[in-house]
């Protein structure tokens, strides 16, 4: 049974990141619209350096994931090949 909790790793890796300790919330989460919210963040910093960045259509998913952990990785994820 799912207790609405992350595992503790997920709190260890996010406090050796950004040197503070967070507790997750698990919440149903869309995994496309979390990629779409992450690529709309992501695409002024693109066509900076005119990339383009879409997503293929796919199956659509829910997760239970933390919101703001799960944007923070797609964040990091879609910006750092701009840096």
């Amino acid at each position: 049974e799912y207790s609405g909790t992350a595992p503790s790793w997920c709190c260890e890796a996010k406090a050796r990141l950004e040197g503070k300790i967070l507790t997750p919330s698990a919440e149903p989460l869309s995994v496309t619209e979390a990629l779409q919210a992450a690529v709309a963040r992501a695409r002024p910093r693109a066509e900076l350096v005119k990339a383009t960045i879409q997503i293929e259509p796919g199956d659509e998913g829910a997760v239970l994931a933390d919101r703001a952990m799960v944007g923070k990785i797609l964040d990091n994820l879609l910006n750092n090949p701009y840096l």
